[in-house]
């Protein structure tokens, strides 16, 4: 392999990266090392981005990777290991960051003349899985078995990216069983992810059968001893009661320093403000909805309206937190939103158990839930920034404390509580994006990483002291 005057940085220092190895492989296999050309590596992770994406920035010498081999005309691989110097657990100790390490695709090259003998060239990268994806189709009947099982298979006859050393290739890390156990399609010339979603869009947990929202995703999370990225099929509710991997106290970051004090990896901040919109809500049906179904296969139209009130199932799932007279107002007939509607076919037993409940008729009370559902896991989002820390991935969950002041008679303030209930407790990591940029006031690799985070239902004033 090729170099070009690469180098590591091994210092256990908080904010800075460690760039193990930053490679880029031609057509014929021939590898150049990039590390001194890099300006900026991002990659991200997403429950419902499916696929690890991530973008390189470098600074290049005209030449100087056409002497390598490399040309850089879509037909190149990215490899890297990475990791933070310092990551933060929750019994309060710093350890190392976790290493992440992949091999990916170079999708697209942006080339930007800066300099009469230098370009800036942005390169955007994903997972092979995703681009085997795009040329694979799948035209085959399952035979009966869960869905579950079903997208287990579709990862590893049609996704699964072999690699003839082993080294590379990425398993199922997390699995949720879906309820269902004879069910049975035809898929029809679908791409695998496709099909994927599709199961997922009408499937329920076997351990929660009141969850019927599941994502599939890929991510560094579970076991390291490899640090190859795995993929995972999870239940909302069954993620959301997960305990607490870290608590962050919510206090301002200082990563503009050039030195950062280890305490401020109990920090947290936020980066976009807490945004609640209760009317966008009612709007979209998370608490009530005209269902209007067209059922082609038994010639019939079936209306009903979906309540609040009146259904159990989303009461429990996911938790609203709504007081009793505002409950009635989003619950009348007058509030509820533009009708939903639905056409189905000839899937009459698309939800086929040995329940009394069958076919349409399961699969219309399904589709209240999931609505509801869908909506309810997006009342909440926040952005948040912490020091960089490469062993924080979605799927996640952590703990925002932030203290509860009340003024005193003096004048100053008291720490009532050390929560909040708008911003505090338990949130969902679904999005992670790591970044590492080349800093010339510190010589090394600065490194920030940046949390999307999802509470389950409305901020709650369970816990306040009266």
């Amino acid at each position: 392999m090729s170099g070009l005057n690469s180098t590591n940085h091994l210092d256990v220092i908080p904010g800075l990266g460690v760039v193990e190895s930053l490679t880029i492989e031609n057509a014929v296999q021939t590898q150049t090392d990039v590390l001194a050309l890099m300006q900026e590596l991002t990659i991200t992770q997403n429950l419902y981005d499916t696929f690890i994406t991530g973008t390189l920035v470098l600074s290049v010498v005209d030449g100087v990777l056409e002497s390598n081999q490399i040309l850089l005309n879509g037909q190149e691989t990215l490899g890297l290991t990475v990791r933070s110097s310092t990551s933060y657990s929750d019994d309060g100790g710093v350890e190392k960051g976790k290493a992440i390490r992949g091999n990916f695709v170079i999708h697209s090259i942006n080339k930007d003349r800066v300099d009469p003998n230098a370009t800036v060239i942005t390169i955007k990268f994903v997972s092979k899985e995703a681009i085997k994806n795009r040329y694979t189709k799948i035209s085959k009947w399952f035979e009966p078995q869960r869905k579950s099982e079903m997208v287990k298979k579709i990862y590893d006859n049609y996704l699964k990216d072999e690699d003839p050393q082993g080294v590379n290739t990425k398993e199922f890390n997390f699995l949720d069983d879906t309820e269902d156990s004879e069910f049975t399609c035809v898929v029809p010339n679908w791409s695998p992810i496709q099909t994927i979603r599709w199961l997922m869009d009408s499937s329920t947990s076997s351990e929660d059968p009141s969850c019927k929202h599941f994502v599939f995703y890929e991510s560094w999370n579970g076991d390291f001893d490899d640090q190859v990225s795995k993929f995972n099929l999870r239940a909302w509710s069954l993620l959301n009661k997960q305990q607490p991997i870290a608590s962050y106290l919510h206090q301002p970051l200082k990563l503009e320093t050039t030195a950062i004090d280890l305490f401020q990896h109990r920090n947290i901040e936020f980066t976009k403000p807490l945004e609640l919109d209760l009317e966008k809500s009612i709007s979209k049906g998370t608490f009530g909805s005209k269902l209007i179904m067209h059922d082609l296969f038994r010639k019939k139209i079936i209306r009903q309206n979906f309540s609040y009130n009146e259904d159990i199932e989303p009461q429990n799932w996911p938790k609203k937190f709504l007081n009793e007279e505002k409950r009635n107002i989003i619950s009348s007939a007058d509030m509820n939103p533009s009708t939903e509607v639905k056409v189905l076919h000839t899937n009459r037993y698309s939800f086929r158990t040995n329940e009394t409940v069958e076919g349409n008729e399961k699969y219309k009370k399904w589709l209240q839930s999931s609505l509801s559902q869908n909506e309810t896991t997006s009342l909440s989002t926040v952005q948040l920034t912490i020091v960089g820390d490469t062993s924080r991935h979605p799927g996640e969950v952590i703990n925002i404390n932030k203290p509860l002041l009340q003024i005193k008679e003096d004048g100053k303030f008291e720490n009532i509580q050390d929560k909040n209930v708008e911003i505090g407790g338990k949130w969902l990591v679904v999005g992670v994006t790591h970044t590492f940029r080349n800093s010339a006031a510190t010589k090394n690799y600065v490194t920030e990483t940046y949390l999307q985070c999802k509470k389950d239902g409305m901020p709650s004033l369970e816990g306040i002291i009266e």
